[in-house]
């Protein structure tokens, strides 16, 4: 990973970032609940209650999945070495689609360098690609920018 000297950034302690489920009881905690370790207790009676936890969600990503089943059904299968798949794209699927296509036709196999052009710019498409890096399916990615 490369490191990026710039005085503009700004820094923080990762010390001070609250922990996940801070705040949050476990269940029963504020509660008379039986001990659900006790063997003494009848394992075939059950809960005296329905218990459940509610969290705020504090991230959500969507895909349309069908997008990427289109461009997956267009492509078919992966060429063979030396060989070139053309494809006339009617506009059913986004261009993107296409890399998530490939890298399903294409399991367990991951995309170690991709080149992207303009056309494929987004939010959406960032946060896409953002993943598939985060995941490990695509090593590096370069960005084609015309003006």
């Amino acid at each position: 990973m490369k490191e990026w000297a710039d005085d503009n950034l700004k820094t923080f302690d990762a010390g001070e970032l609250a922990e996940f489920g801070d705040g949050l009881s476990p269940f029963g905690a504020d509660d008379d609940e039986p001990d659900l370790d006790d063997q003494s207790q009848d394992r075939y009676r059950g809960l005296d209650a329905d218990l459940s936890f509610l969290a705020q969600p504090r991230q959500r990503s969507y895909m349309d999945l069908r997008q990427v089943k289109y461009a997956r059904d267009h492509i078919q299968n992966i060429p063979a070495d030396e060989c070139t798949h053309h494809m006339v794209v009617s506009g059913r699927y986004p261009l993107f689609a296409i890399v998530p296509a490939v890298l399903q036709l294409a399991a367990p196999a991951t995309i170690d360098e991709i080149w992207l052009v303009t056309l494929s710019y987004g939010k959406q498409n960032a946060a896409d690609l953002l993943e598939l890096i985060d995941a490990g399916q695509i090593g590096a990615v370069w960005l084609m920018v015309s003006h």
